[in-house]
């Protein structure tokens, strides 16, 4: 399927892909910007604001489905269509038959879920998303309980065939683990892009794993698409808090849960 060799394949993937891996913890990768003077100016003056306890009477949630895959040996992303996406409240069992809204993304990746009625409180929530033979199943948690409508989502999920390539490659996935995504924003949602200055870290069950068997790759290398993205690979599956700091100040974590064998997505923000 491919127009090189695949000694051209492996080639470019390792140019674009284990390069860009950054182990132990390392978010700072080889082609990490430095900034000479200022960093960026963004904007942090949500941070610490007080959590929200009303919301509107109903929420829909749309967006777009994109599938990261490799083209020709890179890594490159495209919406999707037919990707299943459940709307699933944390306090609930959420299947096939038992959940807040069903859909399946249109022929340019794009969908919509709702409205489902959540009383006027926040609603603590998530998307499961899953293409049954093509992609990795993905579990999409929004920064916090939404308290109206989300819009613009983006959700990217990973071919499987990618994911298999990567561990052909020495990046390996363990089965018995999970990936984690993780798309940091400022609090008017601007990416924070200086990966130079970003540290990440992962707690599963209280345990610091951060470093510990994972990897951790800067999508915004893969496209513009992804910029102010990462993605950990093999963290144990769990209760699982994410955190980030930008130039030593903190965005606020949240907290996922991980399971074995997929992916679990999530935003972070210097404040509600």
């Amino acid at each position: 399927m491919y127009k090189t060799s695949m000694g051209c394949v492996r080639v470019c993937l390792v140019t674009a892909i284990v390069a860009l891996a950054a182990c132990s913890g390392d978010s700072a990768g080889p082609d990490a910007k430095t900034f000479m003077d200022a960093p960026p100016n963004y904007d942090w003056s949500c941070m610490g604001n007080t959590a929200p306890t009303t919301a509107t009477d109903s929420v829909t949630v749309s967006g777009i489905v994109q599938e990261i895959y490799s083209k020709d040996g890179t890594p490159s992303v495209r919406p999707i269509p037919d990707a299943l996406l459940l709307a699933c409240s944390v306090s609930a069992t959420c299947d096939g038959t038992t959940n807040d809204g069903i859909t399946t993304s249109a022929a340019d990746g794009t969908f919509s879920v709702g409205p489902h009625p959540i009383g006027g409180v926040p609603y603590d929530s998530y998307m499961l998303v899953s293409r049954e033979g093509f992609d990795r199943t993905t579990y999409l948690y929004p920064a916090s309980p939404l308290i109206a409508d989300n819009t613009g989502v983006k959700i990217p999920i990973m071919q499987n065939a990618f994911i298999a390539q990567l561990n052909a490659l020495g990046i390996s996935q363990a089965a018995n683990k999970s990936i984690v995504g993780l798309q940091l924003v400022d609090c008017m949602e601007e990416p924070i892009t200086d990966s130079a200055n970003v540290q990440l870290s992962i707690k599963v069950d209280g345990v610091d794993v951060t470093g510990f068997g994972t990897s951790i790759i800067n999508a915004g290398q893969f496209s513009a698409d992804f910029a102010g993205d990462w993605f950990i690979i093999n963290v144990p599956e769990g209760t699982t808090e994410v955190g980030a700091t930008w130039n030593g100040k903190p965005l606020r974590p949240r907290t996922i849960t991980t399971i074995h064998g997929t992916t679990s997505e999530t935003k972070l923000r210097p404040g509600f």
